[in-house]
């Protein structure tokens, strides 16, 4: 079988050239890594926001808390609680079940009850497939 070379059109170098430079590129971060000092890092990232804010909610464990909007929700043990900046999501660890939850701007002065009328009727949820939803009046709105 005669011998022959698929790159010789190529624009890039040819595979053992490639090798070579990855290989000689990755013990320079190696070298690199061995003389890496904490304390630069620290400073480098000092101020940087990470994780949950007091402003956009807090999870902890099994619960979300949001101070601004007075609530505490708590999920089933082991679901993954997701925190955007439009929706709060609670995730079974099996993918079998989610909960979204949404809050939104309403001006309207309107009970939880006629709320979820309200909901009903302008959407496509079908209030016979619902039927197990609870309306019950709270006297707090």
């Amino acid at each position: 079988m005669p011998q022959t070379y698929h790159g010789i059109f190529a624009s890039h170098p040819s595979n053992d050239n490639r090798l070579k430079e990855i290989i000689k590129d990755a013990d320079n971060l190696n070298q690199n890594a061995r003389n890496f000092n904490s304390q630069d890092y620290l400073e480098v990232i000092e101020g940087m926001t990470y994780g949950d804010s007091e402003a956009a909610g807090v999870r902890r464990k099994d619960g979300f808390y949001h101070k601004d909007l007075n609530i505490r929700l708590i999920s089933p043990k082991n679901w993954e609680i997701i925190n955007t900046p439009n929706s709060l999501f609670f995730i079974a660890m099996d993918g079998e079940a989610s909960l979204q939850v949404s809050v939104s701007d309403q001006v309207r002065r309107e009970t939880p009850k006629e709320y979820l009328e309200r909901l009903v009727s302008e959407s496509c949820i079908n209030p016979k497939i619902y039927h197990w939803v609870a309306i019950r009046p709270f006297q707090h709105f």
